[in-house]
């Protein structure tokens, strides 16, 4: 929480002309805010892109992640498919990855998220490749 609070949030409020006196933001927003960060619901660019909406208009984290359709896939079922596709397109990788090279997860993680525009969750990504390939 601190490092938005201190380090994310002032260079949106300058960018945006707004101080903490009249910035639209409410304490009450940033904490949901920080709770979709920290239950997974959003990564950290999704993050910034509703914190910059919510500086702008002082809006609801939700309602914005809704909106925008910023919101992770979470679903086994969503990102399975694309997992398989990529364990099946990525055969050297998995290799390496059975032979004890556990760095190839993150490149394999990496291949998830450019497939998915950075909307799969990451954890669960991680998750399942670990599930299928041990």
């Amino acid at each position: 929480m601190a490092n938005w609070l201190i380090n994310k949030l002032p260079p949106i409020m300058t960018a945006k002309n707004h101080t903490f006196a009249d910035c639209p933001l409410t304490p009450e927003n940033f904490a949901e805010f920080i709770t979709l960060i920290y239950k997974n619901k959003i990564n950290s660019k999704n993050a910034v892109e509703i914190l910059v909406r919510m500086v702008e208009s002082g809006g609801d984290p939700t309602d914005i992640l809704e909106d925008q359709g910023l919101r992770l896939l979470e679903n086994v079922s969503d990102i399975e498919p694309i997992i398989d596709k990529i364990i099946k397109d990525n055969p050297d990788q998995v290799d390496q990855f059975k032979k004890g090279k556990t760095v190839i997860l993150q490149f394999l993680i990496g291949q998830v998220m450019k497939e998915t525009h950075g909307k799969a969750n990451p954890k669960m990504a991680e998750d399942l490749f670990i599930q299928k390939l041990t």
